[in-house]
């Protein structure tokens, strides 16, 4: 019985000491979290959660704790380096691994549509020197076209967390959800409704690269064109549909989207600015009237999803584009850790994030409320209303709006149709990527901010 006893408290001892350390490595976390100074998640390129402030309402519906998870697991210390362990956790040991093979025919090539030669690399910029060597205007002649493409062997692809993994990119899957598209769509006509006859809106929706990909790899995705046709022939007839689709299939050949990232380019950027152009009557400027300041070395968002991707052999080319120099001022208005609403002047181009190859560079990252000076004494002020793909448009904007207000709903928490009235606003905007279009709890953000009665 003694052995026994003597076993027993052992056992005891152990729960003990398990318990404290649990409690004890808690504790530092927590402590860490909220004393925690860091704004932005240059790898994931979001603004993290700011530390929740209690309300009766939302202590009662629970949303203040739901928040504050939120707030904790955004500021835990080493955040970034846990999130690429578990990537390559997931990868070596098949954790969450719904893993779909597929065949790559022989005569498909590494370098496809939408990347850089290769052969030919781009001037990149110092990282020590700032501003820097620029290159020349992006014509083109400069970019492969889809005959021109090595052949490889024919392999295996894999699909993890619905992204397409190939030898040199990644490509994000698209799932066709017929609700979704028409929630989007009935949230813009119900903002149409709200909004006065005197503000044009603009409805402009990126689609994912897998859809200008060879057959192979495209028909492993649901159509975005459906999509497109559903959300065209159900806006509201105040708002104008801005054709991006249409404008990327005659460029496709182009480096619009990045391999290692899910967002695009400047470049394919500049091609939603003249689609959009044509829609709100301005002329825009050449792309030769610009200078474009590159550097290697990019590996965005989906490779740090999956670390161990092959497509860190190939990383990208991050490149701004800047018209004599002028970087517009900004004013930035973001919420600091105690919820409140501070703000702070700054550039449409982060230059500190290029020296980081982080798609930052554009705007700085996402924030609640960005105004950027335009360049127009025409009186025009643009509200625009985006996710993530809006950061590298906004900065084409400036020649042609007196002022442009950048609104990311995800974090935006203030009166929105007040915002539009106080400043003046004539045309809006709402530019997103046809992501969204599965993504129920994107679409209830952005129904709350477009049209709050609900």
């Amino acid at each position: 019985m003694r052995i026994v006893r003597d076993k027993a408290n052992g056992s005891n001892t152990v729960s003990v000491v398990c318990f404290l350390f649990g409690l004890t490595l808690l504790s530092v976390t927590t402590l860490s979290a909220i004393f925690s100074t860091e704004r932005v998640s240059v790898s994931e390129n979001r603004v993290l959660a700011a530390k929740p402030l209690p309300t009766l309402a939302s202590v009662r519906s629970g949303s203040y704790f739901l928040e504050w998870e939120q707030f904790i697991a955004d500021h835990i210390p080493y955040r970034t380096a846990f999130l690429r362990l578990s990537g390559r956790l997931k990868t070596m040991y098949g954790v969450e691994r719904e893993v779909q093979m597929v065949t790559i025919p022989a005569d498909i090539g590494v370098f496809q549509a939408n990347s850089p030669d290769a052969s030919t690399p781009a001037q990149t910029m110092p990282a020590q020197t700032m501003p820097a060597q620029t290159t020349p205007a992006i014509k083109d002649a400069d970019f492969p076209k889809e005959g021109n493409a090595p052949a490889i062997p024919e392999e295996k692809a894999e699909i993890q967390q619905d992204v397409l993994i190939l030898p040199d990119r990644l490509l994000e899957i698209y799932h066709y959800n017929e609700d979704l598209c028409n929630q989007y769509v009935s949230t813009l006509n119900q903002a149409a409704s709200i909004l006065p006859e005197t503000i044009r809106i603009y409805s402009m929706v990126i689609p994912l690269r897998i859809t200008f990909e060879d057959a192979a790899y495209s028909t492993l995705s649901d159509s975005q064109e459906q999509a497109f046709a559903l959300i065209a022939a159900h806006l509201s007839e105040r708002i104008q549909f801005v054709d991006v689709y249409s404008q990327f299939e005659k460029h496709k050949g182009e480096y619009l989207y990045f391999r290692s990232d899910h967002h695009w380019t400047a470049l394919g950027a500049y091609y939603g600015l003249a689609t959009f152009a044509k829609e709100a009557g301005i002329d825009i400027l050449d792309l030769d009237q610009y200078e474009a300041v590159s550097k290697d070395g990019f590996l965005g968002y989906l490779y740090q999803m999956l670390p161990d991707s092959a497509v860190k052999d190939h990383p990208d080319t991050l490149t701004y584009y800047i018209q004599g120099q002028k970087n517009n001022p900004t004013v930035v208005y973001s919420y600091d850790s105690d919820h409140v609403l501070q703000t702070y002047t700054g550039t449409m181009l982060h230059l500190p994030m290029f020296e980081e190859s982080s798609y930052g560079v554009f705007l700085g990252g996402d924030q609640p409320l960005i105004q950027i000076d335009g360049d127009s004494g025409n009186g025009r002020v643009l509200a625009l209303v985006k996710d993530s793909y809006g950061n590298a448009f906004a900065p084409w904007l400036t020649p042609y709006f007196s002022k442009i207000l950048v609104i990311d709903p995800r974090y935006f928490q203030q009166d929105f149709y007040k915002l539009l009235e106080d400043r003046g606003v004539t045309d809006l905007l709402v530019l997103n990527t046809m992501k969204v279009t599965m993504l129920e709890q994107y679409l209830g953000i952005l129904e709350r901010l477009l049209n709050p009665a609900k």
